[in-house]
Order: structure tokens, then C-alpha cells, then sequence
């Protein structure tokens, strides 16, 4: 049920809506999450229930059950929404690939980042099945200056490993210092 996992963390980051004006047994839903365990962090449900899901919004949680089109019995697992993981390292295709495995919708990279910030998650660039970003990495820009590298992310194979020049060795100048100061901002820009 790897589908159905990927599944669950897309849709639970979706908004929760309600079906104002209709009553339960008047609605019929494209799919219905049953008997899963229905966590929601923000309200602090938590209780076995039904999600109902139309063109892919939730639009109803219910402890009683819903008529849908297609049913997704969960009983068992747990029904919650997106995870973000804000410690990774890994804007490629097999890290969202492991994240979307355990549930994690939104991966960033706030301790390391990179710059420049919009090269970060390049293998993404046909397309990503979750949200990601990075901060700018004082490394990074300090690698830039120093060394004319661009690092957009630290797992950037040979060039991270050849980088160990001055960058990694010798005080910056103050001149170099402004430069970083400057490319910093431009990056938090």
C-alpha cells in the first residue's frame, strides 16, 4: 500500500472544510477514509473516523460513516496530515521519494541550506510530488566568495569534496565579508 501512503500524505495536506448546510447521509464523496485513526493536531481531534474527500479536498471528518465512490478502509493506521521534516539534506529523488514513504509532505533544509537558494532541489525540476525549500547557508555563500563555487545544497557530490580550499582554511577579508553580507540578503530575498 506504498500508493495509498503517498496518497494519505497529499491529501492530509489539504485544508479541512466543512459541508456547510448538508446534511451526512445527503452527501456522497469521490472517497472516503474509513475507520483510520483521524489525527488533527491543529483542533486536537482524535478519534476513529471517516474523511470525506471531494476533487481532493477534505470536506467533512465524521465518526459516523460516509458514502463515497471509492472507500479507503484504514483500519489500524493513522490518518494524519503532512509531516515537515526541516532537518534534510536530501533534495533529490529518492529523498522525496523516502519522505513521501513516512508521510513527511515538506522537507527543508533550515540547519545547512545552500546557495543559491533557487538551485536547491534542481532534481526536482520536472516536477515535485511535495513542498521543499532550504535557508541560505552562511557556508555556502562563504564557499561562493571565497572559492567562486555555487553550493546550492552540502551533498553536491565531487564539487563539496573539492572545495577544501581557502574557504574551508583562511579568515575573510572584510571586503569578502560585505560580499557575504550582501549575497546573504539577496538569498533571504
Amino acid at each position: 500500500m506504498t500508493c495509498c501512503s503517498i496518497f494519505w500524505s497529499i491529501v492530509f495536506s489539504c485544508c479541512i472544510v466543512g459541508c456547510a448546510g448538508l446534511q451526512e447521509d445527503e452527501q456522497r464523496y469521490d472517497l472516503v477514509i474509513a475507520n483510520g485513526r483521524v489525527i488533527d493536531p491543529e483542533t486536537g481531534f482524535d478519534a476513529k473516523a471517516y474523511v470525506g474527500i471531494i476533487d481532493g479536498s477534505i470536506k467533512r471528518i465524521s465518526l459516523q460513516s460516509l458514502s463515497a465512490t471509492e472507500v479507503v478502509d484504514a483500519s489500524g493506521l493513522v490518518v494524519a496530515p503532512g509531516f515537515i521534516d526541516v532537518h534534510s539534506h536530501s533534495p533529490t529523488l529518492l529523498g522525496q521519494r523516502v519522505n513521501l514513504l513516512d508521510g513527511i509532505t515538506t522537507q527543508l533544509d533550515l540547519e545547512a541550506g545552500g546557495y543559491p537558494v533557487d538551485f536547491y532541489g534542481e532534481h526536482f525540476s520536472a516536477g515535485a510530488q511535495i513542498n521543499y525549500g532550504a535557508s541560505v547557508g552562511h557556508w555556502a555563500v562563504r564557499t561562493k566568495v571565497m572559492e567562486g563555487i555555487d553550493q546550492p545544497y552540502v551533498f553536491a557530490g565531487d564539487k563539496f569534496m573539492s572545495m577544501l580550499g581557502s574557504a574551508w582554511t583562511e579568515r575573510a577579508t572584510l571586503a569578502q565579508i560585505e560580499q557575504m553580507r550582501e549575497l546573504l540578503n539577496i538569498g533571504l530575498d
